[in-house]
């Protein structure tokens, strides 16, 4: 058995190597790792095994990859954070492709990217924007401490948990099912090198292992595990490897100004980002911040006119009522439901927006108006939604996930957390408040509270039709969510 003193001697040891405040593992599950590390070794004595890390040699640092593995948790999903997708796709993107047309060349770094998804979803955002990008020189670099997430990174094959916040067009356009999963396409996979990297490197000259001039560096919920020193010094040597012009991207509230001063902050509506420039700008427009993209249609029937109107009567009786074709009024619910699993939210906003103009007070119409502009990074447009149903239907938890999913992607956990309490009170059976719950309380080591949720949300989701798409949740049916959960997240 380790003992408490040497637990925590070993916890220091590890924190001093990757440059974090916190391991997100509580005390029984921490021991029960070195613990397990000590038996593969063949290794008994604990002092010994703290030597072993502390040696410099080939096999020192081979177990440390080893043991950062199983101690860093890594949980990530495409297209996260709706606000800063919109803000990349709307803005930033398109801003470097047109800056980049005499060069040709676009460079952007994700650091901390994990199992790849963030760098894959910026791919699949420059090859929407920029289709014919052949002879561009398109150098996405994905970095990370943890060797496993990075071979999974570039096998690049997801399984629908990692979808969750997709919208389906991108999963039908850039995926091909496999009996592994969901295999990455592999021009996309092209546009990605992954390599590891430590950000906590003593000195800036290790950064230029990665290159200088980045015209864009994504570092989004790293700096949360940081302590204010070792943001500094990672902010700082983030600024020289950017080129000017160029911009730094991080999760919301992970850094303040002053950590930042060299940069220009400038702020949206989605998000505060920040540039090396000598140019005196503080915001974006929202007006170009915000659209509704029209993305290329996978699916024409989409476009179809989904609602009976009915016109203005005819005069005359040309034919009897009885002689009338009747045609039955669809449901508009689960039209617009069809259409928000297309990935056809241009379409759906408008059905939404037609019908509630016969039918203002219709909620569950409303819900998913929310829903779709929260999803495309229309925040605020959301959450006016959500406060009015709140109002009119203080009951329905609905608008309250809404919200708790708006507060997770702005990185405010506790508030989401609230609102997430606040939902099982009103409904118990709420399963994707309880699946989200838990993975905050998986994200901070609070094991037994995440088993009891996922439990609870398993035996909710048995009751419903695999079949089903298991909304909320845009591209995954019920049965590969239960699939899902009971695969990877119930041996957290």
């Amino acid at each position: 058995m380790l003992s408490g003193s040497l637990t925590e001697k070993l916890k220091q040891i590890i924190l001093n190597r990757v440059g974090i405040k916190e391991i997100s593992r509580d005390e029984n599950q921490l021991k029960a790792i070195i613990l397990s590390r000590l038996k593969k070794l063949r290794i008994t004595n604990t002092d010994e095994y703290v030597h072993y890390l502390l040696s410099s040699s080939r096999e020192s640092e081979k177990e440390w990859d080893e043991l950062l593995n199983q101690l860093l948790i890594g949980e990530t999903y495409f297209f996260r954070d709706s606000g800063q997708i919109a803000l990349l796709r709307n803005v930033i993107l398109p801003e470097l492709i047109d800056c980049g047309k005499l060069s040709k060349t676009i460079k952007i770094w994700s650091a901390g990217c994990s199992t790849g998804e963030e760098p894959y979803s910026i791919a699949m955002l420059i090859d929407e924007l920029l289709p014919d990008h052949a002879g561009w020189n398109i150098n996405i670099i994905g970095t990370d401490i943890c060797t496993s997430a990075l071979d999974r990174a570039r096998k690049a094959i997801y399984s629908p948990w990692s979808f969750r916040a997709v919208n389906p067009y991108y999963k039908n356009r850039y995926f091909y099912d496999t009996f592994q999963g969901y295999q990455l396409n592999s021009n996309i996979r092209s546009m990605v090198d992954f390599r590891y990297y430590n950000l906590i490197q003593p000195d800036s000259k290790s950064y230029y292992s990665l290159g200088l001039e980045f015209d864009l560096i994504i570092c989004r919920n790293v700096f949360i595990y940081f302590d204010e020193k070792m943001i500094r010094h990672c902010v700082g040597n983030f600024y020289n490897s950017i080129a000017w012009e160029g911009y730094l991207l991080c999760g919301h509230a992970e850094i303040s100004q002053s950590k930042a001063a060299d940069f220009k902050t400038i702020f949206s509506p989605e998000s505060a980002i920040y540039k090396k420039t000598t140019k005196s700008i503080t915001s974006f427009s929202p007006a170009v911040t915000t659209p509704i993209p029209e993305l290329p249609k996978l699916f024409p029937a989409a476009e179809e006119k989904m609602f009976f109107i009915p016109e203005a009567p005819v005069k005359g009786n040309i034919l009897s009522s009885k002689e009338i074709p009747v045609s039955p009024k669809p449901d508009p619910e689960k039209v617009i439901k069809s259409l928000i699993e297309k990935g056809d939210y241009r379409t759906a906003i408008q059905e939404i927006e037609e019908y509630l103009s016969i039918n203002k007070n219709d909620f569950k119409l409303k819900v998913l108006a929310a829903n779709i502009y929260a999803n495309i990074g229309q925040h605020l447009k959301a959450e006016q939604l959500c406060t009015e149903l709140q109002l009119s239907h203080p009951f329905e938890v609905e608008p309250f996930y809404i919200l708790a999913q708006i507060a997770n992607d702005r990185g405010d956990t506790n508030q989401a957390m609230t609102l997430y309490k606040k939902i099982l009170y009103l409904n118990p059976n709420y399963f994707a408040a309880s699946i989200e719950l838990a993975a905050i309380y998986i994200n901070r080591g609070e094991n037994v509270k995440s088993q009891k949720l996922l439990s609870a949300a398993i035996e909710d989701l048995k009751k419903l039709s695999p079949s089903d798409l298991a909304f909320p949740y845009n591209a995954i049916k019920i049965g590969e969510l239960i699939m899902e959960l009971e695969k990877n997240f119930t041996k957290a």
